[in-house]
């Protein structure tokens, strides 16, 4: 699989939601932040200068509750980008109808999630959902996405049921313990029904120790931050940090390089080519990555 160039931005950490098993712990709209327009202009530089299509996705917190969300939204479709959108789907559907209007087929994906905790009703989420899958642009995959906990599981298997009938797909996320320790379900019929829609986008890279992987993080992809830092993944590593947009310094390398972690969470890296499995680099190509890693921190 060839690598398709993308980056993630983490447009704001605020959210309308309070749920409490938030592995990302954003369920505060006064304490949180949406990314400054500086930031916003810093990363349109970024964006005007980028080479060939790319498939950036929108993070948060919300994203959708961004003040220039649609602003931002403009920027990508006006360079022919694709996007890549997760929400709690909490804003009325015209929301997400520009959404679909601006893009039309480079929204690439739309992930609605299901927050039982705070959902009034699931009927209106449904339908929602139903009328979402009927007026967005062909292309454009949608998908319903919950979090699975045992005493949710007879309502879940009735959304489940619902939205096959809509042609919805729907799939699962394994209950994480503060945000951690995948959760012990007891009852086999939860088990089954978690394997049978489970979230597939990890598993390339479940329990898989990638130290010395070649993989073009940092190259064809990066990530970042509300405040504009640039790093080249989630996973914390010697060879990181890549500058920060405000200060026009971002320095991405040409080539693929080694992964410095033991540990890759990275799941847009694994999906789009990035990580070339089974490809180590040698120990002259380690040590000069760990340099290159630590001459940065000090120049950047």
């Amino acid at each position: 699989m060839d690598p398709r160039p993308s980056f993630e931005w983490v447009i704001t950490s605020k959210c309308n939601y309070a749920c409490s098993y938030c592995c990302k712990h954003t369920n505060s709209t006064m304490t949180a932040e949406h990314c400054s327009n500086e930031v916003i202009e810093s990363v349109y530089r970024i964006i005007d200068n980028l080479s060939g299509q790319w498939f950036i996705k929108l993070m948060g917190g919300e994203p959708m509750i961004h003040p220039q969300i649609f602003s931002i939204v403009d920027k990508i479709a006006r360079k022919g980008h694709q996007l890549s959108l997760t929400t709690n789907f909490s804003l009325p559907v015209d929301h997400y109808k520009e959404l679909s209007e601006k893009l039309g087929e480079n929204l690439k994906y739309l992930g609605a999630s299901l927050h039982l905790e705070q959902v009034k009703n699931v009927d209106d989420f449904i339908k929602k959902a139903v009328e979402f899958q009927r007026l967005k642009n062909f292309k454009t995959r949608f998908s319903v996405v919950t979090v699975l906990f045992e005493d949710k599981f007879p309502i879940l298997k009735e959304v489940a049921d619902r939205l096959d009938k809509e042609n919805i797909h729907f799939s699962l996320q394994h209950y994480r313990v503060d945000g951690r320790k995948h959760y012990e379900y007891r009852d086999h019929k939860i088990k089954e029904f978690l394997e049978s829609r489970h979230v597939k986008n990890l598993d390339k890279i479940r329990n898989v120790n990638l130290f010395g992987t070649l993989c073009y993080a940092g190259s064809l992809f990066f990530s970042i931050g509300l405040r504009g830092e640039i790093t080249r993944c989630y996973n914390r590593q010697i060879l990181f940090r890549f500058g920060n947009v405000k200060k026009k310094n971002f320095k991405p390398i040409p080539k693929p390089m080694p992964c410095l972690s033991r540990r890759c969470t990275c799941t847009i890296p694994a999906n789009r080519g990035m990580i070339l499995f089974g490809q180590k680099a040698n120990i002259i190509e380690v040590a000069y990555a760990i340099y290159e890693g630590l001459k940065r921190r000090i120049l950047l």
